[in-house]
């Protein structure tokens, strides 16, 4: 699967949130990353638009962590390459 974001579309907003699914009682933890307005369409009810990221154990944190870290290798050269 292939999600195309431009870079005008992501916020600087990032959080981090911990779900546990029905019928399991493994959490996993979500790496967000916002797009566009931050929208409430009630109380304790967030429906801004996100990106999120999912691990449940430290074998798949670090797993996003090295993609992040390559991804921002890239873009810092991407930058002196402009």
């Amino acid at each position: 699967m292939r999600v195309n974001i431009y870079g005008d579309e992501l916020t600087e907003r990032v959080e981090s949130e911990v779900r546990t699914p029905k019928d399991t009682a493994v959490p996993y933890t979500g790496i967000q990353f916002f797009t566009g307005r931050h929208y409430n369409h009630s109380l304790g009810d967030d429906d801004s638009s996100a990106i999120v990221f999912w691990f449940h154990n430290e074998f798949e944190r670090g797993q996003l962590l090295v993609a992040f870290k390559k991804a921002i290798d890239l873009l810092e050269k991407s930058a002196t390459q402009s």
